[in-house]
C-alpha cells in the first residue's frame, strides 16, 4: 500500500511542478508582451513631438487632407489641425510674395513646392501640390501688370481659385478677402502680405 500511496504523491508532486512550471512560464511571456508594447507605444508617441506632431512637407498636407498617419491619437491630430490654417495661408501668401517679386524684376521663375514657414511655436516645412503653386506664382506674376480693375478681377479670380482648392482639400474655412488682401484695388493703398494669424 505504501508503494502506492508514495508513487500518487510523487506524481502529484510532478503535476504540482509542471503546473507552477507553466504558470512561470506564462506569466514570463506576459511580463515581456506588455514590456513589449509599452516600447512600441513609447516609439509611437515619440514619433508624433513637437507643435506639429513631427509632420512636415507631404507628410503634414497628407494628414491634413484625411491620410492619417498611423498610430496618430485623433487629439493630437486635432490640435495640428487648429494650428494648420495659418500655414497654409503663410504659405500661399509667400509663394504670392516670390511671384509678384519676380514680376517686378521682370522674372520668371519655377516655384517649389515646399517651403519653410515661420510660426510662434517654430518653424514648419509646409508642401502643396504643385498645380496650386503654380497657380498662385503664376497669380503674383500677373498681379504686377493688372493696372486696371478688370485686369486685377480677371488675376483674383484665378487665385482665388488655387487657393479654394487647397482649403476645400483640407476641409477648412476659405479666408474671405485673401486676394483682396494680396491684390488690393487699384489706386488703393497696398498691404503687406502676411497679416495671418500665427499658428
Amino acid at each position: 500500500m505504501e508503494p502506492v500511496m508514495l508513487a500518487l504523491i510523487a506524481i502529484g508532486l510532478l503535476v504540482i511542478l509542471v503546473f507552477i512550471i507553466y504558470l512561470t512560464d506564462r506569466v514570463n511571456n506576459l511580463e515581456r508582451q506588455t514590456q513589449d508594447a509599452v516600447s512600441s507605444l513609447k516609439e509611437k508617441n515619440s514619433a508624433f513631438k513637437g507643435p506639429f506632431a513631427g509632420l512636415a512637407t507631404k507628410k503634414l498636407w497628407d494628414a491634413m487632407t484625411g491620410m492619417v498617419p498611423e498610430g496618430m491619437d485623433a487629439n493630437l491630430l486635432q490640435e495640428v489641425r487648429e494650428r494648420y490654417p495659418s500655414v497654409l495661408q503663410k504659405h500661399i501668401e509667400a509663394q504670392f510674395s516670390e511671384g509678384s517679386r519676380d514680376g517686378e524684376r521682370g522674372l520668371s521663375g519655377e516655384p517649389k513646392n515646399t517651403r519653410w514657414v515661420n510660426t510662434l511655436r517654430g518653424q514648419v516645412e509646409s508642401w502643396l501640390p504643385q498645380t496650386q503653386v503654380n497657380a498662385i506664382y503664376k497669380a503674383g506674376l500677373d498681379s504686377v501688370n493688372a493696372q486696371t480693375p478688370e485686369q486685377q478681377i480677371v488675376v483674383r479670380a484665378a487665385l482665388d481659385e488655387a487657393c479654394r482648392y487647397l482649403y476645400d482639400k483640407t476641409q477648412m474655412e476659405f479666408p474671405a478677402g485673401l486676394s483682396v488682401q494680396l491684390i488690393p484695388p487699384v489706386n488703393a493703398p497696398s498691404q503687406e502680405p502676411g497679416v495671418s494669424t500665427e499658428a
